[in-house]
This record gives C-alpha cells, structure tokens and sequence, in this order.
C-alpha cells in the first residue's frame, strides 16, 4: 500500500514510509474535465464538498488530503475515461506519492457503464507499463461529477448509492485496496484483508443482516467504502 511504500518517480526505486505521528497528508491535485454541453457543471463548492467527505472518511485512519492545485478543461474527447494516456500526460501533476483525481462529466451519461475507476500502485511505475507509457503516468483516479456533494447522482442509479462517497472507494484502489467482494467466493481469499467478513457478492442498497456466507464469521460488510452498497448512511 501507499502508506507503507512509497515509488520515487525520478528513479522508480522504492522506499520505507514510516508514517509520522501526525499522520499522513497526501498532496492532491483536481483536475475537472467537462464537455462542451455541460461546461460549468463542477462547481468550486463541489470540489470543496468533496474534498471535505474525503477527509472526513479517512481521517480515523491518520490520512488527510492537502489540494495543491485545481484545473479545469473544456473538451468533450477528454471528457469520457478514454484517452487516458493523452490526458494524463497533460495534466497530471506531482509525483507517484501524489494523488491526481479527474471529475470527468463523461462518466454519468451510458447506462451501465463505470462511475468511477482508479489505478492500483505497482512496485516500479516508472520502468514498467503499457504501450511503451510508465504506469506512473497512468497513476489517478477518474470520477463521475454526478456522484459528488451537490450533484445530482448518475441516472440509472439511486442518489444514495453514490452519495458522494464514489470519491472514497476509488481512492482506497489508490492506496491499494480491493473490492470486498473479489472473487465472488465466500472461500477464496476476498479483499485480502483478514478482517473483512467474506461476502459472496457485491451489495446492492442497503441489505441489512445480511450474510452471504452464512459459514464464515460476520455479516455482509455492507458499510465497508469498498462494497458497492449504498453510502446513504
């Protein structure tokens, strides 16, 4: 994870991260990619409401986020979570330590399709990667505008179950953490963390009581961020 390990880009080596006793502060830069038929549907007050969700959501973990800088731009390619190598290479700022996450207006338009999607880290970004690009380049998370404070949900999706928490769930890919429901076993290995109850698959609303693994130890983890149910709780 992230907050144990560390890439430094410039020589794609690792090094220990001992997180210091007042936690950890990850400089963050925001980047909203709108189309051109909904320019000025991000507001600063969005970008403001979300970074406060962030904050609060990780903060029993002694993990804040510090924005550093904000851009905005206008193009309706851009917009979608295509051209992903073109756009980063632009716009991504900071290094493999820094978080870069995209509000892109593209993500609430198809029916079915994603809400948001994040990199995972990799043990060496910077020599290792796709089509001749360092994975490092790559390294951000991609969100849709609709699932943030103040926005109106995504259509085919009840506002509660993406009540401005999508952020959160793509942000724990970033630092390394998995679905709870990987694998769809309740005897495989799951998200790899020992503590989290198995669950056989990804929750739909707010189930509950309920155990779909009844064999294993605890409830579905319906309130973890990494399950899919609603965050209108």
């Amino acid at each position: 994870m992230r907050t144990t390990q560390r890439a430094e880009q410039s020589t794609g080596k690792r090094s220990s991260l001992s997180r210091p006793a007042e936690g950890l502060r990850i400089s963050t830069y925001l980047h909203v990619v709108e189309s051109e038929d909904k320019a000025g549907f991000v507001t600063g007050k969005m970008l403001e409401g979300q970074i406060k969700v962030l904050n609060e959501t990780f903060a029993p973990h002694g993990i804040q986020f510090v924005v550093k800088n904000v851009t905005h731009t206008l193009d309706t390619k851009w917009a979608s979570a295509t051209r992903l190598r073109e756009k980063d290479l632009a716009l991504r700022q900071g290094n493999y330590e820094e978080l870069n996450i995209y509000f892109e207006t593209g993500l609430m338009t198809t029916e079915g399709s994603v809400i948001g999607i994040c990199s995972l880290p990799v043990e060496d970004p910077v020599n290792t990667g796709i089509n001749g690009t360092s994975w490092a380049i790559y390294d951000s998370c991609h969100v849709s505008p609709g699932t943030m404070p103040g926005g109106p949900g995504v259509p085919w999706i009840s506002r509660g179950d993406n009540k401005d928490k999508t952020t959160t769930h793509e942000v724990g890919h970033w630092f390394g953490l998995f679905q709870t429901f990987g694998g769809y076993s309740c005897t495989g290995n799951g998200d790899f963390i020992d503590d989290t109850p198995a669950i056989l698959e990804a929750s739909v609303g707010c189930p509950k009581g309920a155990d779909s693994c009844p064999d294993r130890p605890g409830l579905d983890p319906i309130h973890n961020y990494m399950d899919y149910s609603s965050h209108d709780w």
